[in-house]
C-alpha cells in the first residue's frame, strides 16, 4: 500500500510539473477535447483541498464529505465541454461544492429519518474540535454571496493558500489588480460577517485554510480518477442531480471590475458608512471554551436587548468597575451608570428602536486597561481587556504655538495578534507590496459610527498637551483632532513602546509614536445659503458636507481612517458656515437634505480663494418625488430589512433640469444618487428625480433570489447589453441587476409629489429531489 501511494504521488508530481504554467481553462480544454487525464489530475491536485474543506464544513459525516468532494469533480468532468471557462475555476468549484454538499446534507437527513435516528457524525472532524461549526457555515454562506471578482481571490489566497503573486498568475491579472480585489473582498466579507455576529479574524481564516482533505491524497485522487473514468457509485451520481453552476461570464467580470475602480476613489456601494444587521443570529449553546462569537442577544423592535457577561483582565481574572459604551450612528444612547461587579459580571438593557438596523458595537473600558469590544449585543459577552499604553501628545499650529481647547477624539482602533502587529512595524520600511502581506492581519477593528469619539475623548490644555488613556497597547489608533480655526486632522498612532516613526518611508499616511507633537493647519471657512430652487425661500436643517481636494487620494496600504468630511447644518435663515476644511486647490460640497424629504441634493465644485479668506457657496435645491413603500418576503409577507439605492437612468429626459445631481469629476466621498435603508419592518422613504430611474433593493439576512434583467430592458437601453449593468447616471457599473434581490424601473412625472412602490424578494429554494421527499 505504501509503495502504491508513493508511485501515485510521484506521478502526480510529474503531472504538476508538466502542467505548472497552464491555466485551469487550458487544462479543461485538454481534458474535454483530448481526454487528457493528466490535465484533469492536475486540476484535482490544485483544488481538492479547497473543495474538501467546503464539504467538511458543511457536513458532519466524514464519509459524506468525501462523497460530496468526489461528486463535485464528477460534475466538473461532465461540464468540461460547456465552454465559457475563466482562467481559474476556483469560483466555479467553490459554488459547485456548496451546492453538492447541500444535496448531501439533504440525503443524510433523509437517511437518518428512515433509520429513525439523529444524523450524527461517525467521525469527529478536527474542524469540530477547533471552533463552532456555525461560524464556518456563516463564513461560507457570506463568501458564496460575494461577487465573483472578489470571492475568487479570497478563495485562492485563503482557502487554497496561494500567495498574492501566485493568485494573480492563476487569474491572469496584474498583481496590483489582485491586491485591490483582495482588499475589497476582505472588507465586504468582514462587513457581512459582522452583521451575522462573526468577526473576520486571521484566526478564523487560518482555521478555514488549514481544513485539509481527510482522506490520504493518493486515495482521494485515485477515487476521483476512477469515478471520472466512468465507474460512478449511485450515491455520488445522485449528489450531482439538479445542480446548475453557471460559468463566470466575461461581461460580469468586466462589470464588477469597473465597480472596483470606482470604489478605489472612495465613492460607491462597496464602502457603506455603517454596518447594518440583517436577521439576528440565533442564540447558540456556549461552548466549553469561552468565546465572544456565541449567543447573540435577540429582541423585537421597540423592545430592549439584554447585554450581560463578564469583564476580565489579560490574565483572565475578573475586573471590577468596568464601564460600557454603545457605538451607534443611528440613535444616540447612553448606558445608565452600570459597572461590572467584583466578579467581573454585569447586566444592562439596550433599547431596540424600530428604525435601528445597526448591530451597535459595545465597548468595555476600565482604568489601567485598554478597551475591548463586541460586534453585536449579546447575553454571554466576555470582554477581555488588554494592557494599556496612554497616548500623550501636543497640538501646535504652524508657528509652533500651542493650540488650546482642541478636541482629541478616538476615531478608530485596529488590532491583531501580537505577532501580526510586530510584523507590521518590522516591515514598515519595505515596499507596499511587502507591507500588505502583514497589514491585512490587523483585521479586528472598531470604527467610529457616531459614538466612539463621544465616549473616548479629551481636550488640549493651555500648552496644547493632552493624554488619552484606554486605547490599548500594540494597536494602531486613529485620533481625530478638531477645534475652532483649525482643519480637521487625523493622526494614526502606533501604541507600541519604542516605535520609531523615522523608520517609516514617505507614504500618504504617517504613523506617530505614542508620544508626539502634531502640527495642525488653519481651516478654510465656507459660508453660504441654501434655498428652494422654485420659491427661493431659505431651507433650514439641510446638512452641508465638504471635502478638500488635496491632490492625493490617501488610500494607501495603511490608511486606517476615513476621509475627512466636516459638516454643518443650515439655520432657520438657510445660512451655514462650514469649518474644518484644510486649505486646498479645490473643494467639493454637497447640500444634502434628509432622505425622504421633498428636496434633492446638489453638489458644487469650489475653487480656492486667496489665503484663508472664506469662500461663498450658495445652493438652490430642486424638488423631487418622495417614494414610499415596503419590501416584503414573497413567501411569508413579512417585512424584510433592506438597503435601497436609487439612480436616474441615462434615458431620463429630465437630467438637464437637475444639474449638480452628480458630483464633480473629482474623487469625493459620496454616492452619486440616493441611498437609504428600510426600517425593521421593510418600510422605506426615498426621494427620486422625475423621469426614468431605477430603485434597487438588497435584503439583509436570509437567502433571497437575485434579480435578472429582461431582454426588453436591454433593448430599451435600461441595462447595458455588453456589461449587464443599469445604464444609470454615474456609477452604473455598480448597479447590476444580478447584484440585487429586487429592482423597479420607475417613471414618475414632474408634476408628481409622491409615489408608492412596494416590492417582494423571493427566498431561494433548495433543489427538490425527484422522489418528492
Amino acid at each position: 500500500m505504501a509503495k502504491h501511494s508513493t508511485t501515485v504521488l510521484g506521478r502526480i508530481a510529474r503531472v504538476v510539473n508538466d502542467h505548472r504554467g497552464a491555466s485551469d481553462r487550458d487544462l479543461l480544454l485538454r481534458f474535454s477535447s483530448g481526454n487528457d487525464q493528466d490535465a484533469f489530475t492536475t486540476l484535482v491536485n490544485r483544488h481538492a483541498n479547497m473543495v474538501m474543506g467546503v464539504c467538511q464544513r458543511a457536513l458532519t459525516n466524514a464519509a459524506d464529505a468525501e462523497d460530496a468532494c468526489q461528486a463535485t469533480f464528477l460534475l466538473l468532468a461532465r461540464k468540461a465541454k460547456a465552454g465559457n471557462w475563466q482562467p481559474s475555476i476556483a469560483n466555479w468549484l467553490y459554488s459547485a461544492a456548496r451546492k453538492v454538499a447541500r444535496n448531501a446534507r439533504i440525503a443524510a437527513d433523509r437517511r437518518a429519518r428512515r433509520e429513525g435516528q439523529a444524523a450524527v457524525p461517525d467521525v469527529v472532524l478536527p474542524l469540530d474540535q477547533m471552533t463552532g461549526r456555525e461560524a464556518f457555515a456563516i463564513l461560507d454562506e457570506e463568501l458564496d454571496r460575494l461577487p465573483a471578482v472578489y470571492r475568487e481571490p479570497l478563495v485562492l489566497c485563503y482557502l487554497q493558500g496561494l500567495t498574492r503573486d501566485e493568485a494573480a498568475v492563476r487569474l491572469r491579472v496584474l498583481s496590483a489588480t489582485l491586491k485591490s480585489q483582495l482588499e475589497r473582498g476582505r472588507k465586504r466579507l468582514g462587513d457581512s460577517l459582522t452583521k451575522r455576529g462573526v468577526t473576520l479574524s486571521a484566526g478564523l481564516l487560518a482555521l478555514v485554510a488549514t481544513t485539509r482533505v481527510g482522506a490520504s491524497p493518493s486515495r482521494m485522487i485515485k477515487s476521483i480518477q476512477t469515478i471520472v473514468s466512468g465507474e460512478v457509485p449511485p450515491t455520488i451520481a445522485a449528489l450531482t442531480k439538479g445542480i446548475a453552476v453557471n460559468g463566470v461570464l466575461k461581461k460580469l467580470v468586466i462589470g464588477v471590475a469597473l465597480l472596483a475602480v470606482t470604489a478605489a476613489i472612495g465613492i460607491g456601494l462597496g464602502q457603506p458608512t455603517t454596518t447594518i444587521a440583517g436577521q439576528q443570529a440565533e442564540k447558540s449553546k456556549p461552548e466549553k471554551q469561552e468565546t465572544k462569537e456565541t449567543s447573540v442577544a435577540k429582541a423585537k423592535p421597540e423592545q430592549t436587548i439584554k447585554v450581560s457577561g463578564r469583564v476580565v483582565d489579560p490574565d483572565g481574572k475578573p475586573v471590577a468597575g468596568a464601564k460600557f459604551a454603545i457605538i451607534a450612528d443611528e440613535v444616540e444612547e447612553r448606558i445608565a451608570e452600570v459597572k461590572s461587579g467584583a466578579d467581573g459580571k454585569f447586566t444592562f438593557a439596550m433599547s431596540y428602536p424600530k428604525e435601528v438596523r445597526n448591530p451597535r458595537q459595545v465597548v468595555a473600558s476600565a482604568p489601567g486597561f485598554g478597551v475591548d469590544w463586541i460586534s453585536e449585543p449579546r447575553e454571554d459577552a466576555v470582554f477581555k481587556l488588554v494592557p494599556d499604553l496612554p497616548i500623550m501628545g501636543r497640538v501646535i499650529d504652524l508657528q509652533g504655538k500651542p493650540v488650546r481647547g482642541a478636541s482629541v477624539a478616538l476615531h478608530n482602533i485596529h488590532a491583531g495578534t501580537p505577532e501580526a502587529f510586530d510584523a507590521l512595524v518590522k516591515n514598515w520600511k519595505k515596499s507596499a507590496d511587502e507591507q500588505d502581506k502583514v497589514a491585512g492581519k490587523l483585521e479586528r477593528s472598531i470604527w467610529n459610527r457616531g459614538g466612539l469619539g463621544e465616549a473616548f475623548h479629551t481636550t488640549t490644555a493651555a500648552d496644547g498637551s493632552f493624554t488619552l488613556a484606554g486605547c490599548g497597547k500594540d494597536r494602531v489608533v486613529t485620533l481625530r483632532i478638531s477645534g475652532a480655526g483649525i482643519a480637521d486632522t487625523f493622526a494614526d498612532v502606533v501604541t507600541q513602546t519604542g516605535f520609531d516613526p523615522k523608520s517609516a518611508p514617505k507614504t500618504p499616511m504617517r504613523l506617530y509614536p505614542p508620544t508626539f507633537d502634531l502640527v495642525v493647519n488653519p481651516d478654510k471657512p465656507v459660508t453660504g445659503v441654501v434655498r428652494d430652487e422654485a420659491t427661493q425661500k431659505p431651507l433650514a436643517g439641510i446638512r452641508v458636507i465638504g471635502a478638500a481636494m488635496l491632490g492625493e487620494l490617501h488610500f494607501g496600504t495603511y490608511h486606517f481612517h476615513a476621509w475627512p468630511t466636516p459638516h454643518t447644518t443650515t439655520d432657520a435663515a438657510g445660512k451655514f458656515t462650514l469649518r474644518g476644511l484644510a486649505k486646498a486647490k479645490a473643494y467639493v460640497l454637497v447640500a444634502d437634505p434628509e432622505e425622504g424629504t421633498e428636496h434633492l441634493h446638489r453638489f458644487a465644485l469650489l475653487e480656492d480663494s486667496t489665503a484663508f479668506t472664506p469662500i461663498t457657496a450658495d445652493f438652490t435645491l430642486p424638488r423631487g418625488v418622495v417614494v414610499t413603500g415596503r419590501v416584503t418576503d414573497a413567501a411569508t409577507g413579512a417585512g424584510v430589512p433592506s438597503r435601497v439605492f436609487y439612480r436616474p437612468l441615462m434615458i431620463n429626459d429630465q437630467l438637464g433640469n437637475f444639474g449638480g445631481y452628480d458630483p464633480p469629476d473629482y474623487p469625493a466621498p459620496w454616492h452619486r444618487g440616493r441611498d437609504t435603508k428600510t426600517d425593521m419592518d421593510g418600510r422605506f422613504k426615498i426621494t427620486v428625480m422625475p423621469g426614468a430611474g431605477v430603485v434597487n433593493f438588497q435584503a439583509y439576512g436570509g437567502s433571497y433570489t437575485r434579480a435578472k434583467a429582461t431582454q426588453k430592458e436591454i433593448d430599451d437601453g435600461i441595462v447595458d447589453k455588453q456589461f449587464g449593468h443599469f445604464r444609470a447616471l454615474g456609477q452604473g457599473g455598480m448597479y447590476n441587476p444580478e447584484f440585487m434581490h429586487a429592482y423597479k424601473v420607475i417613471y414618475p412625472a414632474a408634476k408628481d409629489k409622491t409615489a408608492t412602490l412596494d416590492v417582494q424578494v423571493r427566498p431561494e429554494e433548495p433543489p427538490k429531489p425527484k422522489d418528492g421527499k
